[in-house]
Parts: structure tokens; C-alpha cells; sequence
């Protein structure tokens, strides 16, 4: 029955009304929305805990790289729309994918190259998270309707993520500026939470589809 909605369920008769429980179950979005708040905290918290834990191994980071990459698909899908231009998107998904070419890479002819994509990774990552902190500012303070609040947050969102998976590429510990690195992914991943949060919360209940509703049948 998955993707299709179940025929409603009498539950009872009188008083001249019957009542339904109209239950709709499409699992497709469903399971995709489970999906994304399962990958954001954990992207989030590999920001969160970087400074305090042993620096993870090839596999961890290509892990959370994953769950970025991931979570951007799931979003570009969701979302319904982002305060960007089209042809953005194709790069938004690049560039998750290049991260993790750079955390898996044991090729030595592509050794040099990889080398370098792992110094300019604070440089990849600072741009975004200043986009996506500044999409998130508009959000919180702008106003503007719930609408374009919601459509800011999910390009927040969008931008925190991608902003991350070049974050867990770079090598805080050894950089020179690493602890402002290090500080900017800690801000960004909580602005992160708050904000996947808050589109989730600020989503229409009607187009939810695993919200039961009594429904007065006449």
C-alpha cells in the first residue's frame, strides 16, 4: 500500500453523522523527510564534537560527507523551492560529490591535487556559510510571510550542508586560521539545527501525509 492512500476507516455512526479516520499514507515523502532529520543532526554534530574528539579517519569523514551530500538531495526534493537561481543547483550538488572524491581519494596520481583541495577547504567552506548564515538572518528577521521564511530556511539549509561537507574535508588542526574554522562550523551547524527545525515545524499540517484527521463525513 506504500504511495497510496488507505481507504478511510468508518469508526462510528449516530446522531445522524457518520465519522471517518481519514489516514493518509504516502511513505515516499515521509520516509524522506525521517530520512533528513536523521542525516542533518548528524552532520551537525560531527561539527559540534570535531574539537573535542580524536581527528576521524578516512572512512568517518566520507561518512559525513555522505549524510551532507544526502541530506541535500532530500532537501533540493522537499524544499518546494529555494531563494536561488536555477542553474546554482547543479553546482550544490557538485560539490558534495567533490568533497567526497577528496576524503576517498588514495590514487597517488591525483595525489598533489587532492592535497590542495584539502588546504582550500576553509576557502570552500567560508563562502557558503556566509551565504547560508546570511539566508538564515533573513529568515529570523526579515520576515516577509511564512512563504519566503520557509523557502529562506530550506536554502539555508541547503547552503549549511554543502558549507559542511568541505568542513569535514578540511584539517582544522593543522590550518592556520583552524580555530576560526573550527568556530564558524560550530555556529553554522547550530544555525543549522534550529533552522531544518524550524521548516519542518513551519510545513503546511495539510500536505503533511501521515496526519490522521477525524473528519466529519455528511
Amino acid at each position: 500500500m506504500a504511495g497510496s492512500a488507505v481507504p478511510a476507516i468508518l469508526l462510528a455512526q449516530g446522531g445522524g453523522h457518520d465519522h471517518v479516520l481519514d489516514i493518509g499514507v504516502n511513505f515516499g515523502p515521509l520516509a524522506l523527510r525521517v530520512a533528513l532529520l536523521v542525516a542533518i543532526p548528524v552532520v551537525a554534530g560531527f561539527a559540534l564534537l570535531r574539537g573535542f574528539l580524536a581527528e576521524p579517519d578516512r572512512r568517518g569523514i566520507a561518512a559525513v560527507i555522505a549524510c551532507a551530500g544526502g541530506a541535500v538531495v532530500l532537501e533540493l526534493m522537499l524544499s518546494g523551492g529555494l531563494a536561488l537561481p536555477v542553474r546554482v543547483v547543479p553546482l550544490l550538488l557538485a560539490l558534495p560529490a567533490a568533497a567526497l572524491y577528496v576524503a576517498l581519494s588514495r590514487d597517488p596520481r591525483f595525489a598533489p591535487a587532492v592535497g590542495w583541495a584539502r588546504r582550500c577547504a576553509p576557502w570552500v567552506f567560508w563562502p557558503l556559510g556566509v551565504l547560508a548564515a546570511a539566508q538564515f538572518a533573513q529568515a529570523w528577521l526579515a520576515g516577509g510571510g511564512t512563504d519566503r521564511t520557509e523557502t529562506l530556511l530550506h536554502t539555508g539549509v541547503v547552503l549549511a550542508l554543502v558549507a559542511m561537507a568541505w568542513f569535514a574535508v578540511s584539517r582544522p588542526r593543522r590550518a592556520g586560521t583552524g580555530i576560526g574554522v573550527q568556530l564558524g562550523a560550530v555556529a553554522l551547524a547550530m544555525a543549522l539545527i534550529v533552522g531544518a527545525g524550524q521548516a519542518t515545524v513551519l510545513r503546511d499540517a495539510d500536505s503533511v501525509p501521515d496526519v490522521a484527521s477525524l473528519v466529519p463525513q455528511k
